[in-house]
């Protein structure tokens, strides 16, 4: 592998790393140690809906419906390249992987693949938290401890068309830190009410993602209707029954008798 840049060290404690993988693809990666527990800054980081409130020039982040109870995360970024304001969007598929879902300080990880994009061909990275450290403080009340995350960032990119490969990696390997950094306040930030706020819509997130799809219920309910239909209608001895379409679908529809029948006659019958 060729390497273009190498490691850079910025101000804000950020450090990113640049490798060519080849002529017109870039691998960027950063890190940076956030004050606070890995929890808090997953939930920070997993807020698919209120990134684009802290994070530099993402103008716009929506989580999207999937058939698969997976998460499609469609974002929206404006940037100015080479002297030229331009706005890029990716819609991609977000994977979360817990390293011990019972231990709150084991690694965690969140990939992401391009699923569609006019800027680029390849957008592919992941976002890695593991624990960094813990300080012990000695209260009234007994021993507090204060956690530090290491947050990694690495995305492989491979753009389209003619927009300047060494130009989108300056722009990224300078967009890294920023965008580092702006997590890290983020996080840093978060109260505890917003830390159960998000565990609560998570909870909630992951219900709607695994729940049997809206088709589904709603023809369980149709059926339940149309059996209560035909149970009062026979009860009642109506002129209205169930009649079978013939196309794999029921309904209602006036009852096909025969013209020396009728429903009383033919309920006397079955009794």
């Amino acid at each position: 592998m060729l390497w273009s840049g190498g490691r850079r060290t910025q101000g804000n404690e950020v450090t990113v790393n640049i490798e060519r993988t080849s002529r017109n693809s870039r691998r960027i990666s950063g890190s940076i140690v956030v004050n606070r527990p890995i929890e808090d800054v997953w939930l920070t980081l997993t807020d698919y809906d209120r990134l684009a409130k802290y994070v530099p020039n993402l103008t716009q982040s929506k989580v999207r419906p999937s058939n698969d109870g997976g998460i499609r995360l469609w974002q929206e970024g404006a940037q100015k390249i080479v002297g030229f304001d331009f706005r890029a969007s990716v819609e991609m598929f977000m994977e979360e992987h817990f390293g011990d879902p019972e231990n709150r300080m084991a690694q965690r990880k969140l990939t992401f693949g391009l699923l569609d994009s006019r800027m680029f061909n390849e957008f592919d990275g992941e976002w890695r938290m593991q624990f960094n450290s813990r300080k012990q403080f000695n209260t009234a009340q007994g021993p507090e401890y204060q956690y530090t995350t290491k947050l990694f960032y690495m995305v492989h990119i491979r753009p389209k068309g003619p927009v300047p490969v060494l130009a989108l990696e300056w722009q990224i390997s300078n967009e890294v830190p920023n965008n580092l950094a702006a997590l890290k306040l983020a996080a840093e930030a978060v109260t505890p009410e917003y830390v159960e706020m998000r565990r609560r819509e998570r909870e909630q997130e992951a219900a709607k993602r695994f729940a049997p799809p809206p088709l589904v219920l709603a023809g369980a309910a149709a059926a339940d209707e149309r059996e209560k239909r035909e149970a009062n209608a026979i009860a009642k001895g109506g002129a209205e029954a169930f009649v079978a379409k013939g196309n794999g679908d029921e309904g209602y529809g006036q009852p096909e008798w025969e013209s020396d029948e009728t429903l009383e006659a033919y309920l006397n019958t079955m009794s």
